[in-house]
């Protein structure tokens, strides 16, 4: 393993690189390969092969979408249910407590006007 220690070794050893490597592949014949000239039905096979595989990654996107929405829903569901809960508990509360209070009233009353038809009697005597 080489440590370089400066910029100048650097330039040094790429200049070194580069030549070794030109030396190397100084003999090698280089071959053109020839364009694949492609038929209009592979063209058009190319382009609906691109636009299939279009189609199914929207179709993953629409499904991860979709998922990630429900999700979201089922959480807003749990949350509404849970609030509507603690709302029906307090409506009962107040209910219980607004009979409470109508039946000590009203016993109240019942007792004011026994007392007073008493006493109406007993000023009647």
């Amino acid at each position: 393993m080489t440590i370089i220690h400066n910029h100048h070794e650097v330039e040094m050893n790429a200049e070194l690189l580069s030549d070794d490597f030109a030396r190397q592949f100084a003999d090698a014949k280089i071959v053109k390969f020839p364009a694949k000239v492609l038929s209009k039905t592979e063209k058009l096979s190319d382009i609906h092969r691109r636009e299939a595989a279009a189609c199914k990654q929207r179709i993953a996107d629409n499904k991860r979408g979709l998922k990630e929405r429900l999700s979201t829903l089922q959480l807003a569901r749990k949350t509404a249910k849970a609030r509507y809960e603690t709302e029906i508990a307090q409506i009962a509360e107040e209910e219980s407590e607004a009979r409470e209070a109508t039946a000590t009233a009203i016993a109240l009353d019942e007792k004011l006007a026994h007392y007073n038809a008493v006493a109406v009697e007993a000023l009647a005597e």
